[in-house]
């Protein structure tokens, strides 16, 4: 097949500008080239989608990724190259649809579109002459998209002169291995199997319910089993998102479900056990976006068919379900449950006064740590991470998107060797092999469960960077650290619109990881330059991070009291404290403020903590 494609200067020329490569075009839409104009675009969009449309047709160019024409009619096609762009507009959770398409081996690549909430991917089969044939591939993708995705892609995709517009996104994806779509595989039948074949009775109660959702899981996995090998991705995805729907409705116990699909997986006979169950595990976190209800005998119907996210009305209808309430009963055992698995699920500071008020981080909770620059926000973080990790079975990521890695390995190698950093920085320039040896192998052990991603990343990234390191090194995440707050990238039209999405945004990821995450922000100028004592007010985007928290610490630094204090020798007379107060406590009381066990000179925060009266201020920084 060919590689060449048109290009056009936009939606109403007719006559290409110029040829490309398929490739080149990709690479275009990675880099900064029409950046500028797709962010125009999107301001647009926010405030007028109407205008948004007009400025897209007259102002974006595009190409037809089907191949080389003479002029863009479906009649001229010259040089076919067996691509179709399926198009996926308006969807509820880009993110989550976009980290599913990268596992698709049918994809060829997949990239935001201009507009930002929809997704254009690429696929392609061989023996593709014509618009026939072109429209012939369509309905097959489009069947292919149903079932597998529970999706509808635009059918303006059928035509073989489709214009696909330009876009930008670093992170488009391109597959190293892709393989090309076999047509008759997924052509549609007049007659399409129903997704599940037990019927509920009239008589509907909760012992019911249960057993239902016992036949809807065994019959996921007997399909699952009996898959063939170019059908076993797209069948256990789609089974795993349907068991998806029924474990939000309360059909399914999810841990039950996880284990019979597991055993379902490995009877199949995959031979890649961990990267099959995440394709399971993905698949139901995508299917839990949209509950599934069963109403009644008489109006059943195949709730498979009307999984569309991009179906309002039907989500709504399946928002409203007698899963959703809870009884006196019901929410006894929910909370039994909660506390029984609490030890696990649940991030301690590690300093006990504050977690004796706090009483720890649940999954799906945040912790947002507020500080101006100098106040050992970061060392408070990578002490916190560290400790978990020691205490816990499971691994700590930390988001380092301010400071590079070798500052963070001295910062670590000082707090676990109790060292200052031009000591730990002497010990590598003495080349004693034996000396670096001993530290090295006691820091790999130290720190094996803690794992730093230092790149700037958006909150949708954080998904993704947590199941690539639990199926790459084998590791449960149990936190998520994040350094800071103003620096993870999001849109907006200023710093405070930002920071406001970011702060709300990462309760909807800890909920969505079922996860704890723990995240720093810094002070807004209200805050001043000082050592005075921080409040809630100071936080930037302070509204959101109220309402996004479940819990705010607020660090700062207090010279201490120099009546009764007489520092050694080895310590300055300024010495300063450093003091936490806990400025929001969803269960409990606030307003507590704690002296920490700080030694600045290798930035260890000790585990116990005294209250403190009287904050002093005063202008010296801290590190």
């Amino acid at each position: 097949m060919n590689d060449t494609i048109s290009v056009y200067k936009d939606t109403y020329e007719t006559v290409p500008v110029f040829l490309v490569k398929w490739q080149d075009a990709l690479k275009d839409i990675i880099s900064d080239k029409y950046k500028s104009v797709i962010e125009t675009g999107r301001a647009i969009k926010i405030k007028n989608e109407d205008a948004y449309k007009g400025y897209k047709q007259n102002t974006l160019s595009g190409f037809t990724f089907a191949g080389e024409f003479s002029s863009r009619k479906n009649a001229n096609i010259q040089t076919p190259t067996g691509f179709i762009i399926p198009d996926l507009d308006h969807l509820e959770d880009v993110e989550q649809v976009f980290n599913l398409l990268t596992q698709d081996e049918n994809i060829w690549f997949a990239f935001r579109s201009p507009g930002g909430d929809g997704i254009k991917c690429g696929m392609r089969t061989k023996k593709i002459g014509n618009d026939d044939d072109h429209k012939e591939l369509y309905f097959s993708v489009e069947h292919y998209f149903n079932e597998v995705y529970g999706l509808k892609i635009d059918p303006a995709c059928k035509d073989i002169s489709r214009l696909t517009y330009v876009s930008h996104d670093p992170d488009l994806w391109i597959n190293p291995n892709p393989v090309y779509f076999n047509i008759e595989q997924w052509k549609p039948s007049p007659e399409q199997e129903p997704a599940q074949e037990y019927k509920p009775p009239v008589n509907r109660n909760n012992d019911w319910k249960e057993k239902y959702g016992r036949k809807v899981l065994e019959t996921s996995c007997n399909k699952i089993r009996q898959s063939q090998p170019n059908f076993q991705h797209s069948t256990r995805l789609k089974q795993s998102r349907l068991i998806g729907g029924f474990i939000t409705s309360g059909f399914i116990d999810e841990s039950e479900a996880l284990l019979a699909l597991e055993q379902a997986v490995i009877d199949s006979g995959a031979k890649k056990i961990n990267a099959a169950m995440k394709t399971v595990k993905d698949g139901i976190e995508y299917g839990k976006l949209s509950p599934l209800s069963v109403e009644s005998n008489n109006n059943y119907e195949n709730s498979h068919n009307k999984r569309n996210p991009s179906d309002t009305d039907s989500a709504k209808k399946q928002r409203v379900d007698k899963a959703n309430i809870y009884t006196a009963d019901r929410m006894l055992e929910s909370y039994k449950g909660y506390i029984k698995n609490l030890d696990n699920n649940q991030f301690k500071t590690g300093i006990g006064p504050i977690d004796k008020k706090i009483r720890g981080v649940a999954c799906g909770e945040v912790l947002t740590i507020i500080a101006r620059a100098g106040a050992f926000k970061t060392a408070m973080l990578q002490n916190l991470l560290f400790n978990y990790t020691k205490r816990s079975e499971y691994a700590a990521v930390f988001f380092s998107i301010e400071m590079p890695v070798p500052s963070v390995a001295e910062r670590y190698l000082q707090i676990l060797g109790r060292e200052t950093g031009q000591g730990i920085e002497n010990i590598y320039r003495s080349n004693n092999p034996h000396h670096i040896k001993i530290m090295e192998d006691q820091f790999k052990e130290d720190m094996k469960r803690v794992f730093i991603v230092p790149t700037k990343i958006s909150l949708s990234d954080i998904g993704g960077y947590v199941r690539l390191i639990e199926s790459v090194y084998n590791e449960k995440v149990g936190v998520i650290g994040i350094d800071y707050m103003g620096l993870i990238d999001s849109p907006g039209q200023n710093e405070y619109e930002v920071i406001s999405k970011v702060a709300r945004g990462a309760k909807d990821t800890a909920k969505l990881l079922n996860l704890p995450v723990v995240i720093l922000s810094q002070v807004s100028r209200k805050g001043g330059d000082g050592e005075v004592e921080v409040s809630m007010d100071m936080g930037r985007g302070s509204g959101a991070i109220e309402e996004g928290a479940d819990f705010v610490l607020g660090l700062w630094q207090a010279q201490k009291d120099s009546t009764n204090y007489v520092p050694p020798p080895s310590e300055p007379i300024d010495e300063y404290d450093l003091i936490c107060r806990i400025l929001k406590n969803r269960k409990g009381p606030k307003g507590s403020r704690w002296k920490l066990e700080l030694d600045p000179t290798c930035f260890r925060i000790g585990s116990d903590a005294s209250a403190y009266e009287s904050p002093k201020q005063s202008g010296r920084k801290g590190f």
